[in-house]
């Protein structure tokens, strides 16, 4: 190990200079690495878009709990793959949206049918 100050090479052990005395820092032993950053599921953004616009056209909560779930199945097959709380949230919301519309769809027939004149 060389010393920062004076440059003169010291045994590895040591934690001073055995010629000017300063203080030698411990050689680095382990590197830490960067965060790396993940890559995006292209099903999972998919499946939070559309379930946000399942809330709103019904239809569209079908294919947000589609996405989802290859979302879900594709972030727990490759752990390089980012995403997973979007295919979650995109699959709750198509939930969500698919049991709002049946539960609209429903009082909407009811109320249909209550203004059918019975003879």
């Amino acid at each position: 190990m060389y010393c920062p100050q004076c440059g003169r090479q010291n045994p590895d052990s040591s934690n001073f200079c055995v010629s000017c005395g300063a203080v030698l820092s411990a050689p680095v032993t382990s590197y830490t690495t960067a965060a790396v950053a993940k890559k995006s599921n292209p099903q999972a953004t998919t499946a939070l878009i559309l379930g946000i616009l399942g809330l709103f056209f019904g239809i569209v909560s079908i294919l947000a709990i589609i996405f989802g779930g290859i979302g879900i199945h594709q972030t727990n097959n490759d752990p390089d793959l980012g995403g997973r709380g979007a295919a979650v949230a995109g699959l709750v919301l198509g939930i969500i949206g698919t049991l709002g519309w049946v539960v609209i769809a429903f009082f909407y027939f009811i109320f249909l049918l209550s203004y059918i004149p019975y003879e």
